[in-house]
């Protein structure tokens, strides 16, 4: 289990490279020989399209399992980053690079889902906000350290970007196929066995006998006691394990996606937390994308560039790993739904870019506290909002629904990083610099609005759990 949660953060580590686009951006336009901001700002949009357009990724995760999936990612993401050098050393156009990144997209989302789903079924209930915010808090860092790498060892020669997307490629190839061999993938490898064991049991009257029940948000009951008043640790696990991995019909039929879909699009939770996603990624994907040129046309220099990078990777880790814990303890200890961790980095993000729209030429104080802001606000949403989905509707479509809320993140960064592509296509920069300023301001609102539907989700899982009577009593 160790080896793969340690393959996991590594493959997480790999998935998010993209996000070091800021620090290298800018040099890749110039050595390219593209003539607008314009043209990055679409090449990158594209990219992170292909991580938040990922149906079938999730779909196939759920179907094959991590280790087969870690390998397509392996072989996607050694192809874009092999293709983005071609373009940097030969001039090549916005559209194969756009074509490029969307394999490294494509790439990193199937790494993400892969190592995740893996490893998030080999923890208990109790620990899943830690695995969760553990297992994301390399896909944090990954901008951090490859930005690192970059500014170290290639930012002094542009003529050096190549050969560091060639690495990057040889790197997160190499570390995914390694998954692909060695990820304890719980859901698909020991699903069949798990299932076995249970009706053995029935067949032989062995095992404690069930009763009183909670329905999830998935529509299945889990029994929460047993005859004699209270179940084991172990016992509580495996069958809340097993009812997590198994969905029907009430016919007895194994359930359709098509059927599964249809049933959580009416739980008015899923549709909330699909609204907050949107508005808080994709304004973490914004930022990303655009921070590093905003600061280009406003101080006329590359310097800093690297060290925003690095300022919001790590706040993206030390969010997710702060987060993850400390949801844990806030639901298992307090009482309290995980879902208060939305509406805080609902405003925290919306604080974060009102620093970014008010940031002046002379000062980089204001852009660094947006950086460090914008990326914890980000790790304490990612980590949030995966454990709640995997435990509210159930871990067999896991895949599929991180499918569906990183539509949520391209539907949010698509509109958010469409305004930014129309505010750049002017040639004055005094009037590209106030359009990109009033973009900042729309994602604070937006931002204001997630953290107020983020106490929508808390009432809906309050009310939820008192009503299924969630409290467990674990003797």
């Amino acid at each position: 289990m160790w080896v793969s949660l340690f393959l996991g953060v590594c493959m997480q580590l790999c998935a998010g490279t993209l996000y070091s686009v800021t620090a290298w951006g800018v040099t890749l336009k110039e050595v390219a020989g593209w003539n607008s901001d314009e043209s990055l700002g679409v090449a990158e949009t594209v990219g992170t399209m292909g991580i938040n357009i990922a149906f079938h990724n999730g779909f196939l995760v759920d179907r094959l399992g991590s280790r087969p999936m870690s390998a397509v990612a392996a072989l996607a993401l050694f192809s874009g980053w092999h293709l983005l050098a071609n373009v940097a050393s030969s001039g090549g156009s916005p559209s194969m690079a756009a074509f490029a990144l969307w394999l490294v997209g494509q790439g990193s989302i199937t790494a993400f889902m892969s190592s995740l789903d893996a490893n998030v079924g080999n923890f208990s209930e109790e620990n899943q906000g830690k695995a969760h915010g553990l297992l994301l808090s390399g896909f944090g860092g990954s901008a951090a350290l490859f930005a690192t790498v970059y500014r170290s060892h290639f930012a002094g020669d542009p003529t050096e970007l190549p050969s560091f997307f060639r690495g990057a490629g040889n790197v997160t190839a190499v570390v995914c196929l390694a998954g692909a061999v060695l990820l304890k993938d719980a859901r698909h490898g020991d699903k069949s066995k798990a299932r076995q064991v249970v009706h053995e049991e029935d067949e032989e009257g062995e095992g404690p006998e069930l009763v009183g029940s909670r329905e999830r948000s998935d529509g299945i009951e889990m029994s929460t006691m047993s005859k004699d008043g209270g179940m084991s640790r172990a016992q509580m696990e495996s069958f809340a394990n097993l009812h997590a991995t198994t969905h029907g019909t009430h016919d007895g039929e194994d359930e359709t996606t098509w059927q599964y879909l249809r049933g959580v699009a009416g739980k008015p939770l899923y549709w909330v937390i699909f609204v907050i996603v949107a508005c808080t990624i994709g304004t973490a994907l914004l930022f990303v994308n655009v921070a590093g040129s905003f600061t280009f046309v406003l101080t006329g220099s590359k310097n800093g560039l690297s060290n925003m990078v690095i300022a919001f990777s790590l706040g993206n880790v030390f969010g997710r790993l702060g987060a993850g814990w400390a949801s844990d303890v806030v639901e298992l200890s307090c009482g309290a739904p995980r879902s208060v961790f939305l509406s805080f980095g609902g405003a925290l993000f919306s604080v974060s870019m009102v620093a970014l729209a008010g940031s002046e030429r002379t000062s980089s104080s204001s852009r660094m506290f947006s950086a460090i802001g914008v990326g914890l606000a980000e790790g304490t949403v990612m980590s949030t909002w995966t454990a709640i989905v995997r435990r509210s509707f159930g871990a067999e479509r896991f895949g599929l629904n991180l499918a569906v809320y990183n539509f949520a993140m391209a539907i949010g960064s698509g509109i958010l990083n469409g305004l930014a592509a129309a505010a750049t296509e002017t040639e004055d920069e005094q009037k590209e610099i106030n359009n990109l300023r009033l973009v900042f301001w729309v994602a604070a609102v937006c931002n204001a609005l997630a953290a107020v539907i983020g106490i929508v989700a808390t009432r809906i899982l309050r009310e939820e759990n008192a009503r299924m009577g969630y409290q467990m009593t674990i003797v």
